[in-house]
């Protein structure tokens, strides 16, 4: 297959199953979260490895291991397998990608210790085991580091189970100001002696692109003809998706093609909620059989979903004809209600696409004869009650929102008391700050983006952050201080505000 096959193959809709494949217990290790699995063939069973929370723990995060037969119905190990037990791993072990060689299992994982401030600082560790429930941890030793990255975090690396030029090579992640990241690779002779190939990153954010914000290494690289397919997690102002990068199996650092736009998304109610929304992230779950692929992921860092391209899983939809059913449900309900002023008429037609496709597919999955109802009339109906629910929450959105004309009437309040009050500050991304915030500190100006702009929490804030809530509650307060001062009004009335007429 050449590389338009290899790409129309790669790029064809996945499809998903509905509801999650694994997800927390009841009590135990994994009582909070499953997510971001491993998952690996050995004879008739499938092997998953995946990051696990409790609530009892400050732990990031331990690995637990679960056993199917078909990879849809799960039996978990009562215990984790790895755990936090060393100075580089103390406060968690994150996201396993699981290779073979040989007899023996190599896991890379992501360690996190303790730093000044509350901070975590991330480190790519590994471990062996010969039957996946006894591991022992190994060190990795830097050669020729790079001077300039010293101080920055690295993280998600992905060990290749193939050698390029009698090397051994391995992909990870660069972190910097704990959130923006790029891609990189190491090679080494012994495969714990690494050297990094280049102090230049291989992939970095792209502006205007899903991933224009974090770049994260995702599933075990393989080869497919003359490249090397690197699956890898992208997010923008607020949503982790997937895409994938051609490199070349000659020159790792020559890139062939990268995608334009992710091949799987948060669409699904539970990976647009939970313990951090809007993500779809994979670690070490491709799983490639045959002419199959099955992507096993993090759904919202609380559950685990697969997808799959070919046949065998998912649902059976004549997705021609739910196409040409969603499209007149979204024609008809353009003409009958007013686009959100929020939304350009592109977004909002993205938007309402994007709804209704899930509820088309919802629909067809739990119809059932019985109803004794048509199944066109039965999808159109769920069709339009999801653009229903859609708009009226964009009306109540939009409904308590400042509008000019409201912001035009607190005159008579000082400006700064005005943005300092705690209902305004929803507001301050809108009316006040566009240009201001270009004048913060990087770190700060985050912050606001994060929980003004994008409707983000403390507490997920923290978690992007790895620090506590305390923490970025205070970047928060200094960032607004700032904001204060930078629009501090002069004796006449700030710019763009008039004095009502009476």
């Amino acid at each position: 297959m050449g590389m338009k096959g290899f790409l129309k193959k790669i790029c064809k809709p996945l499809r998903k199953q509905l509801k999650p494949i694994l997800c927390p217990s009841g009590r135990g290790f994994d009582c909070l979260a499953v997510y971001n699995p491993a998952v690996f063939r050995e004879g008739n069973s499938l092997y998953m490895l995946y990051r696990a929370r409790d609530r009892s723990t400050n732990s990031t995060g331990v690995i637990g291991l679960a056993i199917s037969t078909d990879g849809l119905y799960w039996e978990r190990h009562s215990q984790p397998v790895l755990c936090p037990s060393n100075e580089l791993d103390c406060h968690g072990c994150e996201d396993p990608r699981l290779v073979k060689i040989g007899k023996e299992y190599f896991l890379t994982y992501t360690g996190l210790s303790q730093k000044s401030r509350d901070n975590f600082r991330s480190h790519i560790l590994m471990a062996t085991s010969q039957d996946l429930l006894h591991w022992k941890k190994m060190t990795i030793h830097w050669e020729n580091f790079p001077s300039h990255w010293q101080g920055l975090n690295l993280k998600s690396a992905a060990l290749c189970p193939f050698k390029i030029q009698g090397n051994w090579l391995m992909f990870f992640t660069v972190v910097w100001n704990h959130w923006q990241s790029a891609i990189a690779y190491a090679v080494s002779k012994d495969g714990q002696n690494w050297s990094v190939s280049s102090p230049d990153f291989l992939l970095t954010p792209r502006r205007g692109y899903f991933d224009s914000k974090v770049v994260e290494v995702g599933a075990v690289p393989f080869i497919y003809d003359d490249a090397i397919v690197l699956i890898y997690n992208g997010k923008d102002q607020s949503t982790y998706r997937i895409g994938f990068a051609l490199l070349s199996k000659d020159n790792p650092s020559h890139i062939l093609w990268r995608s334009e736009k992710p091949i799987l998304e948060p669409s699904l109610t539970w990976e647009r909620i939970g313990l951090t929304p809007e993500v779809t992230f994979i670690a070490g779950g491709l799983l490639s059989e045959g002419e199959v692929w099955r992507l096993y992921y993090g759904a919202a860092d609380t559950v685990v979903g697969m997808a799959t391209e070919g046949e065998g899983f998912g649902i059976s939809v004549d997705e021609k004809l739910l196409e040409e059913w969603l499209w007149q449900c979204i024609e008809s309900f353009c003409r009958r209600h007013l686009t959100p002023k929020n939304f350009t008429l592109s977004e909002w037609r993205e938007e309402l696409i994007q709804t209704g496709w899930v509820a088309a597919v919802e629909a067809m999955e739990i119809f059932d004869e019985g109803y004794q109802v048509p199944l066109e009339l039965f999808v159109r109906q769920r069709i339009w009650n999801a653009l229903k629910a859609l708009w009226r929450a964009e009306q109540e959105r939009n409904s308590k929102a400042l509008s000019l004309e409201e912001l035009s009437a607190c005159e008579d309040l000082d400006w700064q008391e005005w943005i300092a009050e705690p209902e305004r500050e929803q507001a301050i991304d809108r009316f006040l700050v566009r240009e201001a915030l270009q004048k913060l500190p990087e770190r700060e100006r985050w912050v606001i983006e994060r929980l003004f702009w994008d409707g983000e929490t403390l507490d997920e804030v923290a978690k992007e952050l790895g620090v506590s809530i305390v923490w970025v509650h205070k970047l928060k307060e200094k960032a607004i201080r700032r904001l204060r001062e930078i629009l501090k009004p002069s004796k006449s009335k700030p710019s763009g505000i008039k004095k009502r007429q009476t």
